[in-house]
């Protein structure tokens, strides 16, 4: 029955045949097996020879925000669950450049030390052999690298090498302690006597570093979030690989931004101080100069008696003046007030707005003012300047701040007033004074000054006290809850994770590796590739051969090769319409080499073992062959029966195996192909079906000559011989097309040289190398072919055949 094209191919290419995968796994263990050892042994010297990594940590408790808000406003400013926009903020804070820059300012980070070993540089810390005084250093040598090597517990070898500065470039060997100077740098190296005795001879690099260098050394590890959403709590992670540099570093972190948060408290206090202080200085060298003036009159003049209406005048004028003086320094502080408030700086800058102002709308409305700044700034670190909260803030900041300004006018209007009545009242007690003799009123007026500073610098000193009490029981409300000291842990390499990785790979790179080698192969790799792409059937596999004997079955007949034969002859007849004598099997392939001219032999064989009288006829007429292994001469074979010299009777070769004959090929002619399209090649294999049970045809590959196909029209059986790891996958291709057109018929496949291991009767396998080939060329003289010796593959070459 004549099947298309598409009935050859044996089943659908998308099934997931698993024990196809389980049975190329098997064959490929070795894959597996080096995957899994290279993979570990790689994982191994990752984990030995890259330096671990150590997360640091801490948590800081801000102060509450969380208080809700019944406004608009209070809803906007809040996410979902309550939290206020500082939190985000303090977080900006905690992560800025300022901050970490005061930071490692605290710590020895200025300079980097490092141990060099041939896989690595290992940075030193604490423990280190020497340590580095910079004297002077130009900023170009910044970030540079100086190599140190020791020499001995006293002495030491150093050296700078600068491709961009070649000129620069030092070396010599000092003293510890020796003052090393250099065209544009000067150090001196301080031995560490503890840690040199457990150093001797090692190399060092130490690195000058740039204040930008190292502040983006912390900066790049460090890792401020929110520890959870319910709480004020954010958690900082440090991660670095010296484990004593990132809790050092996360401590003093904490630390600065506690203190800032004290600076932030105590600013206005310190320079309400300075305020204080420059007055109370004007004021002291004020009293001074009353003082000596005092003392000068008492020498000049003697003593001088007041009276009690001279002290009456002296009391009240006293209070006029302290009170009027009091009403100045209000006054300064309200303009400078104005103008902070005018040139929209912070009032948290301003010094004078905690001097106690004496009204106390104005105090409220400078507090307002405060709060919606600092608002702003929680704000803008959350959201954008063009968001509606943000907008409501300026609203709102504008409003109070034209209310402040206003309110600042109208109370310095009352105290000019205030001031003015605190005069006419002065010049009344003055007018009245004249009357009093001279001397006393001379000694009057000194008195009056002394004693008017003298309360004004009483009044300074007493403000002073409460603000310095305030600034040193100032306290932060935010707290350090976690010192980093407890929380270190290491974080890379991992050994779990990588092992896991390792094994992970060591797996699926052989799959990927078979996969690839698959996808790139273009020959058959075994009997199950075949049957996916073909419906013909395989009517057996054949081992590789380990010996150098072609009969196999003859002389070793009990081996498995034997019982592969003898499974490929109990499946022939399963083929063919005529079961009764004479079968002609035709033996072809696509090309040399693939094994035909010894499966011809074997199977001959393996029937004549069984009684039956068999016939190996030799039809390849350009390169004869099979003469060689069964030890007849080729002087008379088809080629003179075609010719007419002899007949087929007399070319019939007898051999040293019972019921084994062969008719060789003969002598090459100038024409095979016109022979073998004689009319008495019929009369030929009638007369050989009639004589033997068996008649096996070794024909030229059908791949590179048509006879094969031409001598098909006489034959009940044909064997298509196919060989692994060397045929290629077109030539089943090919195959398929000529058996759908009805060129073929009773057409069967033989894998050989198969290295598979899991299929009675081809366990041992079995290798073809004897030289049956073909290869074509124009101007040959044995009819168009010579024979080859299979090239030797390359190492790529035998890869992809394993």
């Amino acid at each position: 029955m004549l099947q298309s094209k598409e009935d050859l191919f044996h089943k659908n290419e998308d099934e997931l045949d698993v024990k196809a995968l389980i049975a190329i796994a098997r064959r490929h263990w070795h894959y597996f097996a080096l995957s899994f050892i290279g993979c570990l042994l790689v994982a191994f010297l990752y984990i030995k020879l890259t330096l671990p990594v150590y997360e640091a940590r801490t948590t800081i408790l801000l102060k509450d925000s969380k208080h809700k808000s019944a406004s608009m406003e209070g809803y906007l400013a809040t996410d979902f669950f309550g939290n206020q926009r500082n939190m985000a903020t303090e977080i900006g804070i905690l992560q800025s450049r300022t901050l970490i820059q005061e930071t490692v300012q605290e710590l020895p980070v200025a300079i980097a030390y490092f141990e060099i070993s041939p896989f690595f540089k290992k940075p030193l810390y604490r423990y280190r052999p020497f340590s580095v005084e910079v004297v002077q250093v130009e900023r170009k040598f910044n970030d540079q690298a100086f190599i140190v090597d020791l020499i001995d517990n006293n002495r030491f070898k150093i050296e700078f090498e600068s491709q961009s500065m070649p000129e620069n470039n030092f070396v010599g060997e000092f003293n510890f302690g020796e003052l090393i100077k250099a065209k544009g740098w000067s150090i001196i190296l301080q031995a560490h006597p503890e840690f040199l005795a457990e150093t001797p001879e090692k190399h060092y690099q130490f690195i000058l570093n740039s204040n930008n260098r190292v502040v983006r050394q912390f900066t790049g590890g460090l890792r401020v979030e929110p520890l959870n959403r319910d709480a004020s709590i954010v958690l900082l992670t440090f991660t670095d690989v010296i484990p004593e540099r990132a809790t050092d570093f996360l401590n003093a972190l904490a630390q600065q931004y506690i203190n800032l948060d004290v600076r932030d408290k105590t600013s206005v206090a310190t320079l309400t101080l300075k305020f204080i202080d420059e007055q109370m200085d004007q004021i002291s060298k004020t009293l001074g100069g009353i003082e000596t003036d005092m003392q000068s009159f008492k020498e000049e003049k003697g003593t001088v008696n007041l009276s009690a209406e001279s002290v009456n005048y002296l009391q009240r004028l006293s209070e006029i003046d302290v009170q009027k003086i009091k009403n100045d320094i209000d006054i300064k502080t309200l303009d400078y007030l104005y103008e902070y408030v005018s040139s929209n700086k912070e009032l948290a800058e301003m010094a004078p707005s905690s001097m106690g102002m004496p009204d106390p709308l104005l105090v409220q409305l400078i507090s307002q003012y405060q709060i919606l700044q600092s608002k702003r700034k929680s704000l803008l670190a959350g959201t954008s300047a063009a968001s509606p909260i943000v907008k409501i803030n300026e609203t709102q900041i504008a409003e109070v701040k034209a209310s402040l300004l206003e309110n600042i006018k109208s109370i310095k209007t009352k105290m000019v007033l205030m001031n003015e009545g605190y005069q006419k009242q002065i010049a009344s007690y003055e007018t009245s004074i004249r009357k009093v003799p001279l001397l006393e009123r001379q000694l009057l007026s000194i008195q009056r000054n002394f004693e008017v500073n003298q309360d004004i610098y009483v009044y300074l000193l007493q403000k002073k006290a409460e603000t310095s009490i305030a600034k040193a029981t100032a306290v932060s409300d935010n707290k350090i809850l976690d010192s980093a000291n407890y929380g270190v842990r290491k974080v890379k390499p991992n050994t779990r994770s990588i092992l896991g990785i390792a094994v992970m790979i060591s797996i699926l790179f052989p799959i990927v590796l078979i996969t690839l080698k698959n996808l790139l192969k273009t020959t058959i790799s075994s009997r199950e590739e075949i049957t996916k792409l073909t419906r013909i059937p395989v009517v057996g596999v054949v081992g590789h051969l380990h010996k150098s004997d072609n009969l196999v079955v003859n002389n070793f007949p009990k081996s498995s090769m034997a019982e592969a034969f003898r499974s490929i002859r109990t499946n022939l007849q399963f083929f063919g319409s005529d079961s009764g004598k004479g079968k002609i099997i035709l033996i072809t392939s696509s090309i040399s080499n693939e094994g035909k001219s010894f499966c011809t032999l074997n199977l001959a064989s393996i029937l004549a073992l069984q009684g039956n009288k068999v016939v190996i006829v030799g039809m390849d007429l350009r390169k004869p062959k099979l003469f060689d292994d069964l030890n007849v001469k080729n002087n008379h074979g088809i080629s003179n029966v075609l010719i007419g010299k002899n007949s087929i009777q007399e070319v019939i070769h007898t051999t040293a195996f019972d019921n084994l004959f062969l008719v060789p090929a003969g002598p090459v002619p100038p024409n095979p192909a016109e022979l073998l399209t004689n009319n008495e090649v019929g009369a030929i294999f009638k007369e050989l079906k009639a004589q033997f049970d068996f008649v096996l045809v070794d024909t030229p590959p059908i791949g590179i000559v048509t006879d094969a196909v031409d001598l098909m029209k006489f034959s009940d059986i044909n064997l298509f011989i196919l060989r692994e790891n060397y045929s290629k996958k077109t030539f089943i291709n090919s195959l398929n097309e000529m058996y759908a057109s009805n060129k073929i018929k009773n057409l069967g496949i033989v894998l050989n040289d198969s290295t598979f291991k899991g299929a009675y009767g081809y366990g041992y396998g079995y290798g073809y190398g004897y030289g049956y080939g073909y290869g074509y060329t124009s101007n040959s003289n044995n009819g168009g072919y010579y024979q080859e010796e299979p090239p030797q593959p390359s190492i790529f070459t035998r890869f992809f055949k394993k």
